[in-house]
C-alpha cells in the first residue's frame, strides 16, 4: 500500500511538473521558453527532424521596443526563444544559425546582464535585399546604443551560417567572435571581432531571435548548434540521474 501511494504521489508530481512547463522546448540539451513575453504572439518555433531549432515567420503585432529598449522597432516582428533559468557564472555562449533565405532578417544571439546591459549580434541583407549580407552588432551599455555594421560578402546561394561566440574576458567585458560564411564554424575569411568597452556584468538572459520587417512574410532560419561554458561544469542530465540514484541508495543504507 505504501509503495502504491508513493507511486501515485510521484506520478502526480511528474504530471504537475509537466503541466508547469507548457511552451518549453528542449533543444541542444537546454530548455527554451518559446514565448517569454505574455501578450505578444511570437512566430512559431519548433525542433525539426534533424534537431535544428527552426524559427518560422514571425507573426502577431509588431514588438515595439522588445527586447531592445529605446530602439525604434515599430515595423519589426520577432520569433524568439529564451533560455530557461540560465546557470550562474557563464563564461562563454556560442550559437550557430543557418539561414536559407536571402530575405530572412535578423537571426541573432542576444545576451543581457544583471546590470541591464545588452549585446546582440545577428545578420541582415542589404537594404535592397538582393546583394550583400552584413553583420549587425548592437550593444546597450545601460544608457545608449553602439551599433556596428560589418559588410562581409554577397550571398546568392542561400547557404550561409552565422556563428557567434561571446567570451567573458579578464576585465569582465565580452569578447565577440562572429563569422558569416558558408563554412559552419569560425576560422575563415568571414571572422569579425569586437569587445565591449566596459564590464558587462553576469549574463542573466540568453535569447535566440529572428526578426523581419512588418511588411515581409518570407524566409526562415534554423539554429543548428548551441553551447554554454560556466566557471563550474554544468551537470549533464544523465549525471544528475545517476547522482539521484546514488543519493537514494545512501538514504536506504542509512535507514537500514
Amino acid at each position: 500500500m505504501r509503495l502504491m501511494s508513493f507511486a501515485l504521489a510521484a506520478t502526480v508530481a511528474l504530471l504537475a511538473a509537466a503541466a508547469g512547463t507548457a511552451g518549453v522546448i528542449d533543444w541542444a540539451g537546454y530548455d527554451w521558453e518559446t514565448q517569454p513575453w505574455p501578450g505578444y504572439n511570437a512566430g512559431a518555433t519548433y525542433v525539426d527532424a534533424d534537431t535544428g531549432f527552426l524559427f518560422q515567420n514571425p507573426a502577431g503585432a509588431p514588438k515595439t521596443g522588445i527586447p531592445f529598449p529605446g530602439m525604434n522597432l515599430a515595423g519589426e516582428r520577432f520569433s524568439v526563444a529564451s533560455l530557461v533559468s540560465p546557470p550562474s557564472s557563464i563564461t562563454q555562449v556560442y550559437g550557430r544559425v543557418y539561414e536559407n533565405s536571402y530575405r530572412t532578417q535578423g537571426p541573432s544571439l542576444y545576451i543581457k546582464s544583471d546590470l541591464g546591459k545588452i549585446l546582440s549580434v545577428g545578420v541582415r541583407p542589404s537594404y535592397d535585399g538582393t546583394k550583400f549580407a552584413y553583420y549587425m552588432l548592437n550593444y546597450w551599455d545601460g544608457s545608449s546604443w553602439t551599433d556596428l555594421n560589418w559588410i562581409t560578402r554577397g550571398r546568392n546561394n542561400y547557404s550561409n551560417y552565422l556563428s557567434v561566440t561571446y567570451t567573458v574576458n579578464a576585465a569582465g567585458g565580452i569578447d565577440v567572435l562572429a563569422n558569416y560564411t558558408a563554412v559552419p564554424d569560425p576560422g575563415g575569411t568571414g571572422d569579425r571581432t569586437w569587445s565591449t568597452p566596459d564590464a558587462f556584468g553576469s549574463i542573466s538572459e540568453v535569447l535566440l531571435l529572428q526578426a523581419v520587417q512588418d511588411s515581409y512574410t518570407g524566409g526562415l532560419c534554423k539554429w543548428t548548434d548551441f553551447r554554454l561554458q560556466t566557471a563550474a561544469p554544468i551537470p549533464e542530465p544523465m549525471s544528475l540521474t545517476l547522482a539521484g540514484f546514488g543519493l537514494a541508495a545512501v538514504v536506504r543504507l542509512r535507514r537500514r
